[in-house]
């Protein structure tokens, strides 16, 4: 077997409290739930090794630190606070240099908060949304809605 149908042949019969264990190594921070798992599991092996190898070399040598004060817009910078592959200094880093920007640190949550933290990540999301969509602000007329029956 190959990738996930490995993967989740070996994880068959484990009891639930040891997978959720030992997968903070894959990016979580243990409140991950079997799906999320599965779903993490089979995500890599979509991609060619080639690709996966060159999105790696490429991070090596990205360095966008100087056009992060240049951002004209509001930004909303997440974090999981166990994240081992962009650490949360990363993220503070960048809330710090980029003007307007907020910083939310998700907890528990590793380098997949979008599985673990998804609630407070979309309402975070929304929350932000909000204070900076005009259409959604307090004070912002609303259009008419949209009819989707043709004019007579």
């Amino acid at each position: 077997m190959v990738g996930a149908a490995r993967m989740a042949a070996e994880l068959d019969g484990l009891p639930e409290r040891l997978i959720a264990s030992d997968w903070h190594i894959a990016g979580f921070a243990g409140s991950q739930t079997r799906g999320q798992l599965d779903l993490a599991t089979r995500y890599n092996p979509l991609a060619w090794p080639s690709v996966q190898a060159r999105e790696t070399l490429a991070m090596f040598r990205y360095d966008a630190t100087t056009v992060l004060n240049a951002i004209p817009v509001p930004r909303l910078v997440f974090t999981g606070h166990l994240d081992r592959l962009i650490v949360p200094e990363t993220a503070q880093f960048m809330s710090e240099l980029i003007p307007q920007a907020q910083l939310v640190r998700l907890e528990p949550a590793g380098h997949m908060p979008v599985f673990e933290r998804h609630d407070r990540l979309v309402s975070e999301l929304a929350a932000f949304a909000v204070g900076v969509l005009p259409l959604h602000g307090p004070s912002a007329a609303r259009p008419a809605p949209v009819s989707a029956e043709p004019a007579a």
